[in-house]
């Protein structure tokens, strides 16, 4: 998912989350969940074009949104370093790439609530998240076959 955030003269924002139609990412599935049970919906859903790919965009308000987006990014960044600290397991134990999606999804889903956004002394953000045992669930994962349930997309 990317994010563009666009500032109005007024001091607001409004934020616009674009979800690939193809080859989404891992973290969409948790963040779509996320924003469906969210008691306020988009004030768009648009479709939109970004270099050659095709998405849909759901777009909100800063002051509508702004408490969830910590939860999205640090979700995002959790996606990631699930990719950094497995990317060789992930690639050689799954070879289906939707499959990969709602593996890395998962383990991310489960390590949420302990992974943490911080920042060192030259202010680059990073998701603080004990290694380990997130690394070993990523294994188990892989070795059970991924046998867990995708997230309806909401389309």
């Amino acid at each position: 998912m990317r994010t563009e955030i666009q500032y109005k003269g007024d001091g607001m924002a409004r934020v616009s989350l674009l979800f690939r139609r193809e080859g989404r990412d891992p973290e969409d599935i948790w963040i779509r969940s996320e924003l469906e049970r969210y008691p306020v919906p988009p004030k768009r859903m648009l479709e939109w074009e970004r270099e050659g790919e095709q998405f849909d965009v759901w777009q909100y308000g800063q002051c509508v949104i702004g408490e969830l987006m910590y939860d999205i990014e640090k979700h995002q960044m959790l996606c990631d370093r699930i990719g950094e600290l497995c990317g060789d397991e992930l690639a050689s134990g799954v070879p289906d790439a939707e499959q990969r999606e709602v593996l890395v999804a998962e383990a991310a889903k489960e390590f949420h609530g302990a992974a943490k956004i911080s920042w060192d002394e030259h202010d680059v953000k990073s998701v603080k998240v004990d290694e380990p045992p997130l690394r070993e669930r990523v294994l188990e994962l892989i070795e059970v076959g991924v046998a867990v349930e995708e997230a309806p997309a909401g389309d």
